[in-house]
């Protein structure tokens, strides 16, 4: 794996070990997808140093280099190579079958039937591969070049980070040596639970009894900011924002809040900036948050993610998604907070992926005993009460 990052002495004691264990095939991946022809002869060349096997490659297509560098592979001594109808595989995807079958038909010279393929692929692969969305892209690109591990960019995709947020993040991460992928973190929604830790701060000494007032960066914020803002002055709810992005002034905002490491990096210098407490669980961060963040007040209150499931505990939560909404309810139900106001959740076209998430989340969170009345303060197409900051005001 990652032969990429592989020393020449690494290279040479795997062979070694291989002639004694005797493999049927030695195999090495391009991991991060970011080799060249060049690249592939050198680590094939290092390995018949010593192995006299059989030496097999899986390449990834990052830099759309995966055909030629198994081509180049075989040109060397390679004789177990892989593909995959269309590329099929995790983001960038692989040498592609279509492809690699006409190139080795030349090589043996021989004239491969690919209409069966063509037609396998026009039926069954072209659907698959619009709804799953592999294969290369500028950002895949980049993490290529940069020897950044493909999954990071598979999940800010999979979490729907914008664009500018993810160049951001390819950015943080080709400082931070991002070719060893760390499960801590990123968590989208399709991975395995993380274990509950604990946090040092508990919400219930600052919300205990008092409204808070959550807010998003849904456009419809700015068309109430006037009255939002009166709102929070008059009645000192407690303030939440989810994001930095929000036009309330900011000095009307108690805390910030983040729960998803990814999204922290891609944000880092606009956090930088705050003044407000910002609330995480530090059991995510790693030593690059850490390093960013050392001017800011960090405020501890833990998370473990569990599928289906709220819990509630003094300085944590269990949430089913990495996602600031999950998060900013459970501070609010472990705060015992009165109850709960939402601005700027205008929310998406009923058929987006992303309103069905959204609603469940909320569907899962009002099935808690423990959770608090939901109010919008601003219209929205999530499901929950709405009424008008207008009304609130009288």
């Amino acid at each position: 794996m990652q032969i990429s990052e592989q020393s020449k002495e690494n290279i040479n004691y795997v062979s070694r070990k291989s002639n004694i264990h005797k493999p049927n095939v030695l195999y090495f991946a391009d991991s991060l997808g970011g080799m060249r022809s060049k690249n592939i002869e050198n680590v094939v060349k290092g390995f018949q140093k010593n192995w006299k096997g059989a030496l097999g490659i899986h390449a990834h297509d990052n830099l759309e280099e995966a055909l030629s560098n198994t081509l180049t592979a075989i040109e060397n001594g390679v004789s177990w190579v892989d593909s995959t109808i269309t590329g099929m595989g995790r983001g960038p995807g692989n040498a592609k079958t279509e492809y690699l079958v006409l190139e080795v038909g030349k090589i043996h010279k021989k004239n491969p039937n690919i209409i069966p393929i063509n037609k396998l692929i026009r039926n069954h692969f072209s659907g698959l591969k619009n709804f799953y969305g592999w294969g290369t892209n500028s950002f895949y690109y980049l993490a290529g070049k940069y020897g950044i591990h493909p999954t990071y960019i598979q999940e800010m995709l999979s979490i729907q980070l914008d664009e500018f947020e993810i160049l951001e993040a390819i950015n943080q991460l080709k400082e931070k040596k991002g070719n060893k992928y760390d499960v801590n973190l990123v968590r989208s929604e399709f991975q395995k639970p993380i274990k509950l830790l604990r946090g040092n701060w508990k919400p219930e000494k600052k919300l205990k009894g008092k409204e808070v007032l959550l807010i998003s960066s849904g456009p419809k914020l700015i068309e109430y900011k006037k009255e939002i803002e009166n709102y929070i002055k008059v009645n000192r709810p407690i303030v939440i924002a989810l994001n930095t992005f929000v036009p309330i002034k900011k000095e009307l905002i108690d805390y910030f809040i983040a729960c998803n490491p990814l999204r922290l990096i891609a944000d880092a210098k606009l956090y930088q900036s705050i003044k407000s407490p910002l609330i995480v669980p530090k059991s995510l961060l790693t030593d690059f948050h850490i390093k960013k963040f050392k001017k800011l007040k960090l405020l501890d209150f833990g998370v473990g993610l569990k599928d289906n499931k709220f819990e509630f505990y003094k300085d944590s939560a269990l949430i089913p998604k990495l996602y600031n909404v999950a998060y900013a309810l459970s501070i609010a139900s472990s705060g015992d907070a009165s109850r709960i106001l939402l601005a700027g959740f205008d929310g998406y076209e009923q058929s987006d992926r992303r309103t069905r998430i959204v609603n469940e989340l909320f569907f899962l969170y009002t099935s808690n005993n423990k959770a608090k009345k939901i109010v919008s303060i601003t219209p929205t197409s999530y499901n929950f009460t709405t009424t008008s900051v207008y009304a609130l005001n009288k």
